[in-house]
């Protein structure tokens, strides 16, 4: 048993499951999950990020790499949740759904989550239609930050933050949109909020 082998043993038996129902859980066969832990196999790094983000751990408590993969290529600190669409556009209903797990090298990845975009009113800051978007959690934001933010109580956008005086502006970096404008008193009563601001865009090419 090697030492990924051991820890995933250990996590697993830590939760109480058995191997079998920790394979349902992962989508993956019985003897997968049998031959990780007799050492006999290792997950490539889709997969490992997966396993980590199961167990709510980094990617490091696993001590081990994927086959075939250098250390220097495979610069990952943890894995964060990929939630459905975020508009840059229009808002419209949040979608809470994790559709996805995504490698990071960040510090305290626990503290970061993602989004896909949907639409292309951000385009003109680098953040095409169907990018995911690195957001670090927060309910504060300084001019410029491009923030993750909840409107109307429920609907969500992905926009340019600013504030003149009681009024908060949420630009677009499209001028094919219009800004959208809130009095700042939303915020306050919590109509309205920031719930994250963008540090990062991924783009799969």
């Amino acid at each position: 048993m090697n030492e990924f082998g051991k820890k995933l043993k250990e996590l697993r038996v830590k939760k109480g499951l058995t191997q079998g129902t920790l394979a349902e859980k992962l989508g993956m066969s019985f003897s997968t999950v049998s031959m990780y832990e007799r050492g006999q196999r290792k997950p490539d790094l889709p997969t490992l990020s997966r396993i980590a983000a199961f167990f709510n751990v980094p990617l490091d408590v696993f001590s081990t790499l994927p086959r075939d993969e250098p250390e220097e290529k495979v610069p990952v600190t943890g894995v964060i949740p990929v939630y459905g669409d975020i508009p840059a556009g229009y808002p419209t209903v949040e979608a809470a759904e994790i559709i996805d797990y995504q490698p990071v090298l960040l510090p305290n990845p626990h503290e970061y989550f993602a989004l896909r975009v949907h639409g292309d009113s951000m385009i003109g800051k680098g953040i095409p239609d169907g990018c995911k978007v690195v957001i670090r959690k927060q309910d504060t934001a300084a001019p410029g930050d491009i923030v993750a933010c909840r409107i109307n109580g429920y609907e969500e956008t992905l926009k340019l933050f600013s504030q003149q005086g009681r009024t908060v502006v949420l630009s677009p970096a499209n001028p094919s949109y219009q800004p959208i404008i809130i009095p700042a008193a939303q915020f306050e009563t919590g109509e309205a909020n920031i719930f994250g601001v963008v540090k990062q865009v991924i783009i799969d090419v």
